[in-house]
């Protein structure tokens, strides 16, 4: 029953995500990204497992993928050095996050110890697989921009998305195999489940993506009226 919950979960997110565009596509973008990012290191399969079969799925995967996909259309719908300011704003946004949570832990325990260190060093992993993740799918799209290719701006999203997650879930299962002290079937099960949910969540950035350009972006409406006129 909690797996049917996320996929509804995810749904809902990209078609929420998806009309609010309509209302103020920047703040939407830069808002959506810098809470993504912030939340998907709190909810992981780690804390809060969601299991499965052989599979463990978590929000995280739901998260990080949105996230990808607001830097991708900040890329395609204005600049790719904006695309970068507001990935370094999340990942900024990341950073502090982590230290709240490291300060709060030290406080409400009276004092820091060594678990505490390593649970902020899974925000360290996070804003290094970002940004390398990232950097990365700007450069593919930055090329691909170059190239007289057909639906590029599809091929971007799905190529660059698939990529940003590959690297940063490479990052995050590293920070799995210290904390677990080796690679065990749990990382395994993690890193199988993180697949499939990016997976499903990657289409449904494709099809947000679609039924934006399609019937909600308002300045191809205005495009439409003036060439008509």
């Amino acid at each position: 029953m909690n797996f049917y919950i996320l996929l509804v979960i995810s749904i809902i997110f990209f078609t929420l995500f998806t009309f609010a565009r309509r209302i103020n596509d920047t703040f939407v973008l830069i808002a959506v990204a810098i809470g993504c990012a912030c939340n998907a290191n709190l909810f992981t399969p780690l804390n809060m497992p969601i299991n499965i079969g052989p599979f463990i799925f978590g929000m995280d995967s739901i998260l990080y993928t949105l996230f990808f996909f607001t830097i991708i259309i900040r890329a395609i719908k204005y600049s790719i050095k904006d695309a970068k300011v507001m990935t370094i704003t999340a990942v900024v946004a990341i950073i502090i996050s982590g230290l709240i949570e490291l300060c709060s832990l030290g406080s409400y325990n009276g004092g820091f110890k060594v678990e505490f260190l390593l649970t902020f060093s899974k925000y360290i992993f996070s804003v290094i697989g970002t940004l390398v993740g990232v950097w990365l799918m700007l450069l593919i799209f930055d090329i691909m921009s170059k190239k007289n290719i057909k639906n590029i701006n599809y091929l971007a999203i799905y190529l660059g998305i698939i990529i940003a997650c590959l690297i940063n879930s490479i990052f995050y299962y590293v920070f799995v195999i210290i904390v677990n002290r080796g690679f065990s079937d749990q990382a395994l099960s993690i890193a199988l489940g993180s697949c499939i949910g990016r997976l499903f969540c990657i289409h449904l950035a494709m099809l947000s993506y679609f039924i934006y350009e399609k019937f909600l972006d308002p300045n191809k409406k205005n495009k439409g009226i003036e060439e008509d006129v």
